[in-house]
C-alpha cells in the first residue's frame, strides 16, 4: 500500500445539522472522521449512501437507512424518483457528482467535512518498485488515477497493470499501461476479483513457459 493521497478531518458544525432529515454520503472517509457524531444526532436523520460497506457501518452504529446504491449516478438517479426536502451532502472538497449541485434536487446543501492533499513527491521506491514487471496498481478514484499518471511519466515506465474500480476512473488514466482491468461494478471486492483472477492466469501462464523449458528432451526408439 503507497499512499499518494492524505485525507485530514474538517470541522463541522454539529449544531446545523439538526436542519437536515436526510443526509446523502458518498465517501466512507466521512465516517471514518465523523461517524460517531453522525450516529449521536438526536433527530435520526436517514441516510442516502454509495456502497454496502458504507451502509452496514451506519447500520453498525444504529443510524437509520434510506437508499443505498452501488455509485454516484445511480444514487442520483434513484434519489430523483421521489421529492425530498432539506437535504445534506457530506463530502471532501473534491467530488465527482455534487449531490448539492442538481437541478432535480434543489433542496441540497453541501457541506465539505474533510478534504485532500495530494502527496506531489514519488515515493522513495517506486524507482525500482514498477520497473520490475507484472505490477498491478489498484486505482479506486480519478484522483488517485490523474496523480499516478503523472508521477509514472515522470519515471517512463510502461511496465504496469492497471486496475480501474469504474471505466469513470479509467478515463482519467492518462498512461500506456501494458493492460487496463476495469470492473464493471464499483466496488473493491469487485476490483479485487479481477485482480486474482488477472494474477493466477499471469502465474499459470509463467509455469507453463518454465515447464516446458525443463521438460527433457524426447529420445529416440533406441533410447
Amino acid at each position: 500500500h503507497t499512499p499518494i493521497i492524505s485525507t485530514h478531518k474538517r470541522y463541522m458544525n454539529i449544531s446545523m445539522l439538526a436542519d437536515f432529515s436526510e443526509i446523502i454520503i458518498s465517501s466512507q472517509n466521512v465516517l471514518r472522521f465523523h461517524g460517531q457524531i453522525l450516529a449521536q444526532l438526536p433527530h435520526k436523520p436517514v441516510f442516502h449512501v454509495v456502497g454496502r460497506r458504507t451502509a452496514q457501518q451506519l447500520r453498525s452504529l444504529g443510524c437509520r437507512i434510506g437508499l443505498v446504491e452501488l455509485n454516484a449516478e445511480q444514487l442520483l438517479q434513484s434519489l430523483q424518483k421521489d421529492t425530498h426536502h432539506q437535504m445534506l451532502f457530506l463530502s471532501g472538497q473534491d467530488v465527482r457528482l455534487d449531490f448539492s449541485d442538481q437541478k432535480h434536487l434543489p433542496h441540497t446543501s453541501r457541506v465539505v467535512c474533510y478534504e485532500t492533499q495530494n502527496n506531489q513527491k514519488i515515493p522513495a521506491d517506486w524507482q525500482t518498485l514498477w520497473r520490475q514487471p507484472d505490477n498491478v496498481i489498484l486505482l479506486t478514484s480519478a484522483n488517485i488515477a490523474r496523480l499516478f499518471s503523472t508521477h509514472m511519466h515522470q519515471l517512463k515506465t510502461n511496465n504496469i497493470h492497471a486496475a480501474c474500480m469504474s471505466p469513470a476512473i479509467a478515463d482519467h488514466l492518462t498512461l500506456s499501461t501494458a493492460s487496463t482491468l476495469i470492473s464493471k461494478t464499483p466496488e473493491i471486492v469487485a476490483l479485487q476479483k479481477i485482480v486474482d483472477s488477472f494474477l493466477e492466469k499471469r502465474l499459470a501462464s509463467f509455469h507453463n513457459v518454465t515447464s516446458s523449458h525443463r521438460s527433457p528432451p524426447q529420445r529416440g526408439p533406441h533410447g
